[in-house]
């Protein structure tokens, strides 16, 4: 079987086991990567790279979409995303909804508001629905439909189709017209909920839990019937490993002592918490720990593992005022780690005594591993923590132990730590529910892998265009055009202000497109 995967470089991290797999049982992978995500960074197809030596998976770098079709296209797909976050689910959620709001012009979002206010008008579900058909209507990529026709595939797969705007619509459309089954592969466990919308549904959605499958059916749309769970394949090298070196010698390379408990402070992202601002949390952690915690855990060593998206500003901080705390040097600035780095996390995770975070997968990572997990309420960090819907999962199954201040936080991690069995059934019952619903027991890859085979094997219909089609093209084509001819005004003016304002000396002030 011919299989195509539409996809980012540095997203490749969440499939290389199923990839892996499906090269293993022979069938032909081809990787097809949009470059519009990717930094100048030389490391960005390091796992392409990985994947094409050992498995001969092969793999080309897609050019960037151009032409007045792009743009209306862009335009009208983040007003479609940003729709989403008038839905009285996101009432709570500012920052995402910020965070969209930042991506469209600023007339938009002021239209948007202001039909949000009319009484009977629901944006959240007309804009989708209005919407939609226009989106059928535009044109696909060339570039796109050219390597879909050369690579001639059984079967398209795409992650994570949910960007803001996101140019890989354009797949699923290509695939429904040429009769391509296609499939989305969700790669994470916030997609569906603090992301895009799925604007045109594929023949198959997999996914890894009964979770995501009610944000599937509820927040995009898509029918239970195109829906397969299959676990979060991403984790199963968790299940697998074993430390490769002893704690003490961990401990002597983080440098902390190894003749006391440790715990870790996992940094999380950049939208999450803001690197100074998280750094003046963690020290307050730890003078809370310090001077709260009862024995043995005041004295507890302390490593913290920065972000990778953070590492840079963690390279400034000194923490050797406290006794027994140390800072893991990360060398990476991006996703790419290499071999070492990642035996490194692993004990990190594997010989500390709980780990403590904001929001991060390092707890779902933690939990298998059963290790407790502990977060705490601030103000300052409550809109990326209770604001975002999947930071729930984590405390409605149970994996997450909150509390709502700091002190509180210690009095409840020391009891915590003192009779960790609770905790580890608590970690399994998570495990069970969220990472392999299939079965604890049951790697979650060869599943994916069979799901990709049953899907692949049986042809899809191929869509026509009908004349309703070709006359609403003909209808929104002056409006791509003018939203071409905008764009252009609008750079050649944010051109000009950034050339004054580097006449006058001052650093230039983004516009937002």
């Amino acid at each position: 079987m011919k299989i195509m995967f539409v996809t980012y470089p540095l997203h490749l991290r969440y499939f290389q086991s199923a990839l892996s797999e499906l090269a293993a049982r022979g069938h032909d992978v081809h990787l097809y990567l949009t470059t519009t995500k990717i930094s100048p960074l030389k490391c960005d197809t390091a796992y392409a790279d990985d994947l094409a030596a050992k498995h001969g998976i092969t793999y080309e770098l897609a050019s960037g979409r151009t032409g007045f079709w792009w743009i209306f296209a862009l335009y009208l797909r983040k007003v479609v995303d940003y729709s989403r976050y008038f839905d009285p689910v996101y009432d709570n959620a500012p920052k995402l909804k910020a965070r969209f709001a930042a991506r469209i012009p600023t007339f938009s979002r002021l239209v948007m508001h202001l039909v949000h206010r009319m009484p009977g008008l629901d944006i959240a579900a007309s804009a989708p629905r209005f919407l939609t058909p226009v989106e059928r209507a535009i044109p696909c990529d060339r570039a796109v439909e050219s390597a879909i026709a050369i690579a001639d595939p059984d079967i398209l797969l795409v992650a994570p189709l949910v960007n803001c705007g996101s140019e890989q619509v354009d797949v699923v459309k290509v695939a429904r017209r040429r009769g391509i089954p296609c499939a989305l592969c969700v790669e994470s466990w916030d997609n569906l909920s603090n992301k895009g919308l799925i604007r045109i549904a594929p023949d198959a959605v997999l996914l890894w839990n009964r979770f995501q499958e009610r944000e599937a059916i509820a927040m995009h749309g898509i029918r239970a019937d195109t829906i397969h769970v299959t676990g979060a394949q991403c984790f199963d090298c968790w299940f697998e490993k074993t430390p490769a070196i002893s704690r003490a010698s961990f401990c002597q390379t983080a440098g902390i002592g190894s003749d006391q408990p440790f715990l870790l402070y996992a940094c999380s992202s950049s939208f999450i918490a803001y690197h100074d601002r998280e750094i003046d949390l963690v020290e307050r952690w730890i003078d809370a720990v310090r001077s709260h915690a009862p024995p043995p855990w005041n004295k507890a060593g302390i490593l913290i593992r920065p972000h990778p998206q953070n590492a840079a500003s963690w390279r400034r901080v000194d923490f050797s005022q406290y006794e027994n705390v140390a800072i893991w040097e990360t060398v990476s600035t991006g996703f790419v780690l290499d071999e070492q780095a990642q035996e490194d996390y692993f004990h990190s995770l594997y010989f500390c005594s709980g780990v403590v975070g904001l929001n991060t997968s390092v707890f779902i990572e933690a939990g298998i591993l059963g290790r407790p997990v502990f977060t705490f309420a601030t103000p300052e960090f409550g809109d990326t923590q209770a604001g975002t819907l999947h930071f729930h999962y984590l405390l409605e199954e149970g994996l997450l132990h909150h509390s709502e201040s700091l002190f509180a936080h210690v009095d409840l991690l020391a009891s915590v730590l003192d009779d960790s069995s609770a905790s580890g059934l608590r970690s399994q019952r998570f495990v069970s529910e969220f990472v392999r619903p299939l079965g604890v027991d049951r790697p979650c890859t060869p599943r994916f892998a069979d799901v990709i085979e049953e899907i692949g094997a049986v042809p899809a219909p191929a869509e026509r265009s009908s004349f309703s089609l070709v006359l609403l093209r003909i209808v929104v084509l002056p409006f791509a055009i003018m939203a071409s001819v905008s764009l252009f005004i609008r750079r050649m003016v944010g051109h000009g202000r950034l050339v004054v304002s580097r006449d006058r000396g001052r650093d230039p002030i983004p516009e937002i497109p």
